[in-house]
């Protein structure tokens, strides 16, 4: 862990930058999927994006609260962004879906 405020702000400034990546993968895909669709499953998974950091900004409360430590709620905030990454790399997957053909 970083001994000074300094290198503790470098690393979370570096971490927040290496999110946007998801960001650009995530937009794209959207399109790649459904294609007329796109603003219909942005919304759909910025709603759910949003009811995330408003219930994960009070859980940390009771998290830190419970635990008595920012450390741990950084720890388990490090561990679930690498378990998405590597679940998103595994089962993500941009084949197109046709929503809006119909079957005969």
């Amino acid at each position: 862990m970083a001994r000074n405020p300094f290198i503790a702000s470098a690393w979370l400034t570096v971490a927040v930058g290496l999110k946007a990546f998801s960001h650009c993968g995530l937009l794209v895909n959207l399109q790649d999927i459904a294609p007329q669709y796109s603003g219909v499953l942005h919304g759909m998974s910025n709603t759910g994006g949003t009811l995330a950091a408003i219930i994960g900004t009070v859980g940390a409360g009771f998290f830190v609260e419970l635990v008595g430590s920012f450390k741990g709620f950084l720890l388990l905030t490090s561990f679930l962004y690498f378990s998405a990454a590597v679940f998103y790399n595994v089962y993500s997957t941009g084949e197109r879906f046709n929503f809006d053909e119909t079957s005969a």
